[in-house]
C-alpha cells in the first residue's frame, strides 16, 4: 500500500505565526482605543485641536501604551526598560517644545497605562 511520511511538520511555525498576528491585532487594537480615548478626551476637556496640545497628551498615552505592552510581551527585562525610557523621552519632549505642561504629559501617560492594563488583563 500507499504510506505517507512527513517530511517537515509545519505545525508549529504555523502556530506560531497564528500566535504572533493574534498578537499583533490585539495590541493594534489597544493603541486605537487609547488614541480614540485621548480624542474624546481633548473633545471635551479642552477646545483645543485633537491632534495638537491640550488635555491629555496622545504622545505620551500611545508611547506609555506601547510600553506597557512591551512590559506583558516575553521580550527579557533590557527591551521593557528601553521601552519605557523611550516612553519618558517622548514625553519629556512635548514639554521641552512647550506643546504640554506636565499635567496633561501624566494625565495622557496614566491614560495610556490604564487602558493598556486593563485590556490586557481582561483579554489574557
Amino acid at each position: 500500500g500507499v504510506e505517507i511520511q512527513i517530511q517537515y511538520d509545519r505545525s508549529q511555525l504555523i502556530d506560531r505565526t497564528i500566535r504572533t498576528v493574534k498578537t499583533n491585532l490585539f495590541e493594534g487594537a489597544i493603541l486605537v482605543v487609547v488614541v480614540l480615548l485621548v480624542i474624546l478626551a481633548k473633545a471635551r476637556v479642552c477646545k483645543c485641536t485633537p491632534l495638537h496640545g491640550g488635555m491629555p497628551s496622545g504622545h505620551a498615552g500611545v508611547a506609555f501604551s506601547i510600553a506597557t505592552s512591551v512590559a506583558f510581551s516575553d521580550v527579557g527585562l533590557l527591551m521593557i526598560l528601553l521601552a519605557w525610557f523611550l516612553a519618558a523621552l517622548v514625553a519629556q519632549s512635548r514639554v521641552l517644545l512647550g506643546i504640554h505642561n506636565l499635567k496633561e504629559i501624566v494625565t495622557g501617560g496614566v491614560v495610556g497605562i490604564v487602558t493598556t492594563l486593563a485590556l490586557q488583563l481582561a483579554f489574557h
